[in-house]
């Protein structure tokens, strides 16, 4: 069987921004992690944050690289047929659904840091250990929404008569209603960040204040992302939507990418170290404590 024949002609392509996006994301999370020193006791707290945000994002699209590109290699592309889930009769799915279980926990991990690290420089970083990272309760309702988002999401194969096959998500509605948490997520982490602007560094010098909106615009757009492929996901399954989605599937797979290859840049932008003098009035914020960490 010819392997190419099972693997659907876009993934090939759409294979290329995943490789960029990894590409950057890897990138900025050395560059990030590496500020204040190269071991890890030097490194500073915020960054050692954003850096396993950006890691955990490079695990989901590597993972998700291979997904779509092999879940369908134990197929027989003459078959039609439709197969969800953990199918024993078809491993390559199957490993297919267990890599989505690991990559979608990656991506959901994302959310979670960066809304981590928008609270350290909103909030400072001892109110955010004891309302976040170091509070049971927290601890607790984190893991179990990393396990259902894991356990819930799945992958569909589709052969059709002709022989065209598809991958996709499943979009069970546990998946929409953890993905678009996620969603919330990276809002609610842009807004603390966007707030910052207002509570923390009101009296900041214009270089100060660009970078935090830089990131702010960066991690939102982690969350119109995340949005975007929840919209194309759900309109897939209206058929008035399924023709016009079928049809430009390569195209709006990019353009997805390309929001995502986007935020790691402004993020990075944002993050990078700047000669910024901070007013007196700054001195005392948790924003500033975090910055000088930047």
């Amino acid at each position: 069987m010819d392997l190419l024949s099972v693997i659907p002609p876009e993934e090939i392509w759409v294979a290329i921004p995943k490789v960029i996006e990894i590409f950057f994301f890897v990138l900025i999370a050395i560059g990030v992690k590496n500020r204040g020193g190269r071991s890890y006791k030097d490194q500073y707290y915020l960054n050692r944050t954003f850096f396993f945000a950006f890691l955990s994002w490079v695990f989901y699209i590597t993972c998700d690289l291979f997904i779509f590109l092999f879940a369908a290699v134990s197929f027989d592309p003459t078959v039609p047929i439709t197969a969800v889930g953990y199918d024993l009769g078809h491993p390559s799915l199957l490993v297919a659904n267990i890599l989505r279980d690991f990559g979608l926990t990656g991506g959901l991990l994302n959310a979670i840091f960066l809304l981590i690290a928008a609270m350290q420089i909103r909030y400072g970083e001892k109110e955010t250990k004891r309302k976040v990272t170091r509070n049971p309760i927290s601890i607790i309702v984190i893991v179990a929404f990393l396990v259902i988002g894991g356990a819930f999401d799945m992958i569909k194969v589709q052969i059709g008569s002709n022989g065209n096959v598809s991958i996709n998500p499943y979009y069970a509605s546990v998946t929409i209603i953890t993905l678009s948490t996620a969603v919330g997520v990276y809002f609610a982490a842009a807004f603390a960040l966007r707030s910052s602007l207002y509570y923390n560094i009101k009296e900041a010098p214009p270089l100060l204040r660009r970078r935090l909106r830089l990131l702010s615009f960066g991690v939102l757009l982690m969350g119109v992302g995340e949005a975007y492929w929840i919209l194309k996901g759900v309109l897939n399954l209206v058929p008035a939507f399924t023709v016009f989605i079928t049809t430009n599937d390569l195209w709006l797979k990019i353009a997805g990418h390309c929001i995502w290859i986007l935020s790691p840049v402004l993020i990075y932008l944002g993050l990078r170290e700047l000669p910024v003098e901070f007013p007196e009035k700054a001195k005392s914020t948790p924003l500033n404590a975090s910055s000088r960490n930047i």
